[in-house]
């Protein structure tokens, strides 16, 4: 080592405040740009897909896209009117009237306060209202319910149709009976129990 080189090690030659400010100011835009460029890296990977939802599987039902008292259900006439039948049983209405020949069938002395066997009242018709609010939810209402079975347009269906009328009465006090319209919550329960009969052979 040489004699000047050797001071120049002893004593440093100091730094200028405006060096330091400089070197600062170079390492701050190192920071911001190692900082800037991770950023962007991470904005531009692509999001991981979503896993599909998993859903049970779901209970056969007919198809029914607009009126509740027609379904187009698999399965040929025959057997649809025995699906039909089996129908009236799991859902507890009362056969009055059954005519194998034109597969027609009708109920007989079908009534319920509150609920017909598993269906609600309020879903099944409407009575009106009065100042104890829904009337199906505080006459005794009865139900005549009425199905046909045909050939559908297409192979191996078949249609079936359902009407479904209703008179309430008050349970509670003296009064008229009112008139009571299907919301049809009695047709898709028995078109959906066609179904299910029909997919489970």
């Amino acid at each position: 080592m040489t004699r000047r080189a050797g001071v120049a090690a002893r004593h440093p030659r100091p730094v200028s405040a405006h060096g330091v400010v400089a070197r600062r100011a170079r390492l701050a835009s190192l920071v911001v740009l190692t900082v800037g460029a991770a950023i962007a890296g991470c904005r531009g990977a692509p999001a991981a897909p979503a896993p599909a939802p998993v859903t049970p599987d779901a209970p056969p039902r007919a198809t029914a896209p607009a009126d509740p008292g027609r379904a187009v259900v698999r399965g040929d006439a025959d057997a649809t009117w025995r699906a039909l039948l089996a129908a009236y049983a799991d859902l507890a209405i009362p056969v009055g009237a059954r005519d194998s020949a034109a597969r027609r069938v009708a109920s007989a002395g079908w009534r319920g306060h509150r609920a017909v066997g598993r269906i609600a009242l309020r879903a099944a018709v409407d009575c009106g209202s009065d100042r104890m609010g829904p009337r199906a939810d505080t006459y005794a209402v009865a139900l005549e319910v009425e199905s046909r079975v045909s050939a559908g347009d297409s192979a191996g269906t078949s249609v079936v149709t359902t009407t479904v009328r209703g008179t309430g009465t008050p349970v509670s006090f003296q009064g008229p009976p009112v008139p009571c319209t299907s919301k049809g919550g009695i047709e898709r329960a028995l078109h959906d129990a066609v179904a299910g009969r029909l997919a489970s052979r």
